[in-house]
């Protein structure tokens, strides 16, 4: 009976989905991405300790549909927000389907930054549910029902690494 806040996932939205939380140098977020709803990033205000809802971002894209919603992680350099990415897993729907792995700025969802969809090398195989991604060591691990484990990272090239931190 002693409801703080109330958030509204959209119209026909069904939860079945993870949360995600980022908490950074300047933003905080709380992510949802549920299925029939669009993947949003409800900012987390500091001083009123509630979501601050009128400023809630909205990727943009059509998530999951068929009974799931997505699964989520977020990988960054510390607090570092312009660091902080939003990893998604979803499949198109209940029964066993290919998945998609995508990449958001964790502090703009509105910008994707890669999915696995791109290429068909990255492409993970089947979607296994209720399975985040997981992030260690700048690398992406991603379970699949299509018995194996898949493993992104960045591709060796023979350019010169241009990043300033130890990871």
């Amino acid at each position: 009976n002693n409801v703080v806040q109330t958030i509204d996932l959209g119209i026909n939205a069904h939860l079945r989905s993870s949360f995600a939380y980022y908490k950074g140098t300047l933003k905080e977020f709380v992510y949802s991405w549920s299925e029939n709803a669009l993947l949003k990033a409800f900012p987390y205000n500091r001083v009123t300790e509630k979501f601050d809802l009128g400023n809630t971002i909205s990727s943009g894209v059509q998530g999951p549909v068929g009974n799931n919603g997505a699964l989520l992680s977020v990988s960054s350099d510390g607090a570092a927000d312009s660091t902080a990415v939003l990893w998604t897993s979803h499949a198109a729907n209940q029964s066993v389907r290919p998945g998609i792995l995508r990449a958001f700025d964790a502090t703009d969802v509105t910008k994707e930054l890669w999915n696995s969809s791109e290429y068909q090398t990255d492409n993970p195989g089947n979607y296994a549910k209720f399975n985040c991604p997981t992030i260690i060591n700048g690398k992406v691990y991603l379970a699949t029902f299509s018995n194996r484990l898949v493993v992104y990272g960045l591709l060796k090239t023979n350019a010169a690494d241009t990043c300033n931190t130890i990871n």
